[in-house]
């Protein structure tokens, strides 16, 4: 399986796809982009069957972000990941398309679990939320 993870920490993007690699045996790709640059990846998002989404530099532009992605890759189930606690902007998310949601500081084991969820067909959002 494809996987992309898309955000602008380099650290945090290739410890999540080492990750995914190990666990999952998923092929991973990384692209550090905003939403200006989206459409100069189609052929990525295409490809993916999984993309680990860090919406952190979008603040409130994160929902928006997920359905122009969508518009690119169909099929392709999105994790959400923020900082935020609220129930109403983790919603949001959802309401875009996102199939899960983990605070960006979560777990190791919590990533496992959430990608087993969506593996499984099912949404997931992680613990914390308010």
């Amino acid at each position: 399986m494809n996987a992309l993870i898309i955000g602008k920490n380099t650290i945090v993007k290739h410890a999540i796809g080492g990750l995914l690699e190990n666990e999952f045996d998923f092929n991973i790709d990384y692209i550090n982009i905003s939403k200006p640059q989206l459409s100069n990846y189609e052929y990525q998002l295409q490809h993916v069957q999984f993309i680990i989404l860090d919406l952190t530099t979008l603040d409130d532009q994160g929902r928006f972000f997920i359905k122009e992605i969508l518009q690119l890759a169909p099929g392709a189930c999105i994790i959400a990941m923020h900082y935020y606690t609220e129930k109403n902007l983790v919603e949001a998310y959802l309401e875009a398309g996102a199939k899960g949601y983990l605070l960006i500081d979560t777990t190791r084991n919590e990533l496992i679990r959430a990608m087993q969820h969506l593996l499984d067909g099912e949404m997931y959002i992680g613990p914390g939320i308010s």
